[in-house]
């Protein structure tokens, strides 16, 4: 599941805008949560997990990526492996 926060926060990472980019993730996780998606939840977890790990805060993108995994399924959560 994609919202239109989770697509900018894509275009503004390309951007090299990562405060923005995160402040977008962040809405749209907040947004899935409010409405029950856990599968919204994963995937912008996993979206925040990204950010953190390109920027060099590992310790915050394994936290975000195993909050994420605890809603995902077992292929998704092989994804997390690869990014580190």
């Amino acid at each position: 599941p994609r919202s239109p926060n989770t697509v900018y926060g894509y275009i503004y990472r390309q951007m090299g805008e990562d405060k923005r980019a995160r402040e977008l993730l962040v809405r749209a996780l907040e947004l899935f949560r409010s409405s029950g998606d856990l599968r919204g939840v994963a995937s912008s977890l996993d979206d925040i997990a990204q950010l953190d790990v390109l920027q060099g805060t590992v310790e915050d993108g394994i936290a975000a990526a195993n909050a994420g995994s605890m809603r995902s399924t077992p292929m998704r959560r092989s994804s997390y492996i690869w990014a580190l």
